[in-house]
């Protein structure tokens, strides 16, 4: 089943461009046509804009775009017999009957859209703090896969806007260089199983939390496209993980990926002290309080580990980072709220100001900086208005 979800996820549309061809479109076009795209398409400003969606004919052979309408407007919620629409409610709209019973664009109540509410309001009334951001609601009121910490980094969040796999420095380019597709994927595929998937059951993430253009499922690699997962050279037969290069595969990355091996650090530690259980079980030994390494997304170490009597941040290579390191005794309580955000921040920021560590790799709950004091949460992110530094006692940080 899962392997029938990963192909799925890779490329379902990959089929379709073995029966969909540019001659097959040229022919739709001149038998059926297309339909004229409303004005608003074409205008693309504050008060006329729309938005484009696949064709909703075969093989996406037309460009498609509905207009988006404003607050208060008409509009439809459309049934299996409405006629294909040409209008949509805008961005942070949707479709729903008012107290008079008619179907009007209002606005949208999601926890995305209360957030930009609440940022809003503190906007207007000077209570935001300086390193505040407002929240990234997609047109259906969920959270974009990404936030971004001024000056420190960006990382990838689910719908829900829980923090998932992916990170990288702070860009304010992030609507373009985060989509997070392959790490959002990962998360709802464990969320529906509810449990994490194994090893070999998950696809392959960069460190951004995009999709590796390699995939392997099984022991047989394609192409992909880093965005959306979809295969890249549908043509190309599948290539052995064992015989992955550039003349086999041609989105082979030099600097990112080894010819013929396909595996990366954690992930080869990982299976070789699987391997050596099974083979001590089948030789009839016990096995017990076996610790094992807890692998990314991407291939490389996750950064809290463990070795049974110590938990510890490491970089992804797999290097302990000294200055966390927590007894399991001692310091229980610090272990279990050890979460490493911090301390691999440090080491990917391109500034020179950098955000101060707990003794277990979390973000110290107040940051300060440039004379002024805030509050954070575990991510990292600024929660209220800032003090000046003589005032920082005053922060009640929970």
């Amino acid at each position: 089943m899962m392997i029938l979800i990963l192909i799925s996820i890779l490329g379902i549309a990959g089929a379709q461009n073995l029966f969909c061809s540019e001659e097959f479109c040229t022919k739709y076009v001149a038998e059926v046509g297309c339909p004229g795209l409303p004005d608003g398409c074409h205008i693309q400003n504050k008060t006329h804009n729309g938005l484009k969606l696949p064709f909703p004919g075969p093989c996406d052979c037309c460009k498609y775009c509905l207009e988006n309408i404003l607050e208060d407007e008409s509009c439809s919620v459309g049934t299996q017999t409405s006629i294909v629409p040409s209008t949509i409610c805008g961005p942070g709209l949707y479709c729903k009957t008012n107290v008079y019973d008619e179907y009007k664009c209002l606005e949208m109540k999601s926890e995305c859209a209360n957030k930009q509410a609440d940022y809003d309001y503190r906007r207007r009334v000077g209570e935001l703090g300086h390193m505040e951001l407002r929240p990234n609601c997609d047109p259906d009121g969920l959270f974009k896969p990404y936030v971004c910490i001024p000056g420190e980094i960006c990382y990838c969040v689910n719908e829900k806007n829980d923090r998932i796999f992916g990170e990288i420095p702070f860009t304010s380019l992030a609507s373009y260089k985060m989509h997070c597709h392959c790490s959002r994927a990962h998360d709802t595929i464990s969320r529906y199983m509810g449990q994490s998937l194994l090893r070999h059951e998950h696809m392959r993430c960069k460190s951004d939390g995009s999709y590796d253009p390699i995939q392997c499922i099984g022991k047989q690699c394609l192409c992909v496209d880093s965005d959306d997962g979809k295969p890249t050279f549908p043509k190309l037969s599948l290539v052995n993980m064992t015989r992955i290069s550039q003349k086999t595969l041609p989105c082979f990355e030099n600097d990112t990926h080894i010819e013929n091996y396909y595996y990366r650090v954690c992930e080869e530690v990982l299976m070789r002290k699987v391997d050596d259980i099974i083979e001590l079980k089948l030789m009839g030994h016990d096995i017990v309080g076996v610790v094992y390494p807890k692998c990314q997304l991407d291939g490389y170490y996750a950064p809290v580990q463990s070795d049974g009597k110590k938990q510890y941040c490491v970089t992804p290579e797999g290097i302990t980072m000294e200055d966390y390191v927590i007894d399991l005794v001692t310091d229980e309580k610090l272990a279990k709220t050890m979460n490493c955000n911090c301390a691999r921040a440090l080491s990917i920021i391109q500034g020179n100001e950098k955000p101060e560590c707990l003794k277990n790799g979390n973000y110290n709950k107040i940051q300060c900086r440039r004379g002024l004091c805030r509050c954070v949460d575990p991510n990292g992110n600024q929660i209220g208005k800032e003090v000046d530094l003589n005032k920082k006692d005053q922060l009640k940080c929970v």
